[in-house]
């Protein structure tokens, strides 16, 4: 078996925090990957075919409402991640490591992020000082204040994982939610490319979060379609939807759209080919669940 820095990483981490009650939910580059194994692994029908995962380097770890209103919780993650030697590079809300890898010295970073509470009760246990969010009596530990991840507690998926004769559990997003983080993610790139067209020394990202978003609308089984369409259903109303709307409205329109170009332009890169067909099906789903 092929050795997984991130996911030994991952079961270290939530292990550690068992004794504290804090549940992660996986979300970013890894999170779409164990998602992608899971579905290949699982022989379910999906809509299309399933592309091949991508490499990451990163661990986007989601707080729950109960962690991020919790200053004991959130002080656990800090402590944790200290004793098992991560260092902030954000303040704090970012964290990173050195492993030893086959070919040399790796690094792995950790993401915390959380979304903004929704009820005033829970909004005045946080301070929010963007783009950090924390429980107001914790000391030197922030999460990455992520708007679009209303839904990030929605009808989670629960995965276990082991590492060694070590096992944790923890949870991925729906698809509907990674649908609305990729979104965002897509539309934030693409202004960001266009800002520093020229410069030859960034590598582009928004291609592979276009194709993250194909993926995912791939990955879809009829009876995650269905609570898609219920969770657009529940949240058409929010702020954070109607402008997800008006992101696939823009990049996803039709074919020629820059979104559907730049899932393309990853297709390529990767080897696997999409069928126009496929791109058609796509965009439909999109606009089904967020435009019409």
């Amino acid at each position: 078996m092929t050795f997984d820095p991130l996911n030994s990483e991952l079961v270290r981490i939530a292990k550690a925090l068992e004794p504290y009650d804090v549940k992660l939910i996986i979300g970013g580059g890894y999170g779409l990957a164990l998602k992608t194994q899971l579905m290949i692994d699982s022989g379910k029908r999906t809509q299309l075919e399933i592309p091949p995962a991508r490499s990451t380097e990163d661990l986007d770890l989601f707080l729950r409402l109960e962690v991020i209103t919790d200053a004991e919780k959130m002080e656990a993650i800090r402590d944790v991640l200290e004793k098992l030697n991560y260092k902030p590079v954000a303040e704090f809300f970012q964290f990173e490591t050195g492993i030893e890898l086959s070919g040399g010295q790796g690094t792995i970073k950790v993401d915390l992020l959380a979304p903004r509470p929704q009820n005033v009760v829970d909004r005045e246990q946080v301070k929010i000082s963007k783009p950090r969010i924390r429980p107001r009596n914790a000391k030197n530990i922030h999460a990455y204040l992520t708007e679009e991840a209303i839904t990030i507690e929605e009808r989670l998926t629960r995965l276990t994982l082991s590492h060694d004769q070590d096992t944790a559990e923890v949870f991925l997003p729906h698809p509907y939610t990674f649908l609305v983080l990729k979104l965002f993610a897509l539309r934030d790139h693409l202004d960001k490319e266009k800002k520093s067209a020229g410069d030859r020394t960034k590598q582009p990202k928004a291609p592979e979060h276009a194709f993250d978003i194909y993926r995912i609308v791939a990955m879809f089984t009829e009876e995650e379609w269905g609570e898609a369409q219920e969770l657009a259903d529940q949240y058409r109303a929010d702020e954070i939807i109607m402008e997800a709307r008006e992101i696939t409205s823009g990049i996803f329109g039709s074919v020629g759209s820059e979104g559907v170009l730049a899932a393309r332009r990853h297709a390529v890169d990767v080897g696997f080919e999409i069928e126009n067909s496929d791109l058609q099906k796509v965009i439909d789903d999109l606009h089904e669940l967020f435009v019409s």
